[in-house]
């Protein structure tokens, strides 16, 4: 199975990353949820922290917002699990994450107010909202 892993990049470029998320991270599922339901600094640090706490599943019925009948999606923040927590000090550092396990790296960049997108297939970061 597939897994995605998404960072938060803060403005000393330390790149928060969480590597506990339900979805295979495909574009038409985590990509919208993060780009429409989590598209401010405040909505996404507040993401990182506390993940999708809905308790007992911690995932959030996503399925209006990508279009599929009873589609959950979660994801586990740092305060719930230190170890599913890493940090990297840069973009090049995050890129290495990619494997059989890992297709997509989603990463939230607090610089530049916007989430960027990185899969095996195209192993560099891209502008989300440009491939949604």
């Amino acid at each position: 199975m597939q897994h995605t892993k998404i960072g938060f990049q803060d403005l000393t470029n330390k790149i928060t990353i969480l590597d506990y998320c339900s979805d295979d991270g495909e574009l038409a599922t985590t990509g919208k949820v993060l780009n429409n339901l989590y598209n401010t600094t405040v909505l996404v640090k507040q993401l990182v922290k506390e993940g999708t706490h809905n308790e007992p599943t911690y995932r959030i019925d996503v399925s209006s917002t990508v279009n599929i009948d009873n589609y959950e999606w979660g994801l586990i923040g740092t305060d719930f699990s230190e170890y599913s927590v890493t940090y990297e000090n840069s973009f090049s550092k995050f890129l290495e994450h990619h494997s059989s396990t890992y297709k997509f790296l989603y990463m939230f960049s607090e610089a530049d107010n916007k989430w960027y997108v990185s899969s095996n297939d195209n192993p560099a970061f891209n502008s989300l909202a440009d491939l949604l």
